[in-house]
Order: C-alpha cells, then structure tokens, then sequence
C-alpha cells in the first residue's frame, strides 16, 4: 500500500514539474515579445536587454487573468523600469498576443472592447480592466511623450 502511495506522489510531483515548466517558457515568450515591441518603440535601445536572463530592464503588472477550461485570457499594462517610461498593453488570448501603443484611446478602445467581447469577460471584470487601461492612457498624456524622429 504504500508502494502506490509513493507512486502516486511521485506521479503527481512529475506531473506539476512539466506543467511548472511550460508556464516559465509561456512567460519568457511574452517577456521577449514585450521587450522587442519595446524595442521598436524606442523604449529601450540596448539589443542585449533581450536576453532572458536580463529581462530586470521591464516590468509588466496583470490587470485581467481569466482561465477558462483550454484558454487562459491576460490583460497585462507593461513598460520599463524608467523614471519617464511610456506604459504599453498587451492583450493575450488563444489568438495570440495584441500590443497597443497607447497612444490614441479611440481606435485602441475598438481593439479592446472587441478582444473582451471575443473572450467573454463579466461586466464587473470589464468595467475594472477598463479602467486601469484607461489610467495607463491617462499617465502617457500627461507625460506628453513626443515622438522620437526616425534616423533617415
């Protein structure tokens, strides 16, 4: 009997290290592609700052993590750890992952209104991820960002 027990501990344990795993790879691939988007949007302008073990350089603060049964639906704010840094959003579904400028609120709100309809968020859940992307729009206009020119 306790031959199984063992077994089954033994089982289970192997079973949460593969899952734990996965999880860590499905993170590292967001974090490189928020840092390349960060990257080209002039943010950062070191090309090593993508290597996964120097990934100290960004920040990224959920504000929305649904799991349903085979989909899990994450709506992240993400940006650099710099005092006058730009804040970004990134929406993540089964579809993939959508990052937004957060520059203009009126075509970006479409996006999002769409991918919380797409994904079948409660109103209540809505209303609070709404309003921290909103925050994030509000904190990038009030820092007046100007565009960086592009070297010709």
């Amino acid at each position: 009997m306790r031959l199984y027990y063992i077994i089954g501990i033994f089982t289970v344990a192997m079973l949460c290290g593969q899952q734990s795993r996965a999880q860590q790879k499905q993170d590292e691939k967001r974090h490189l592609t928020m840092i390349k988007f960060l990257l080209n949007q002039k943010e950062l302008t070191d090309y090593s700052d993508t290597i996964p073990s120097n990934l100290d350089v960004m920040y990224d603060r959920p504000i929305l993590k649904i799991k349903q049964s085979a989909k899990t639906v994450m709506v992240y704010i993400f940006g650099t750890y710099s005092p006058h840094g730009k804040r970004f959003i990134a929406l993540i579904d089964q579809t993939g992952i959508k990052l937004l400028e957060s520059k203009d609120l009126a075509p970006d709100m479409k996006v999002i209104l769409g991918f919380l309809k797409r994904n079948k968020v409660n109103s209540s859940q809505g209303y609070k991820c709404l309003d921290s992307i909103t925050e994030a729009y509000i904190y990038n206009s009030k820092r007046n960002f100007r565009p960086v020119p592009e070297e010709k």
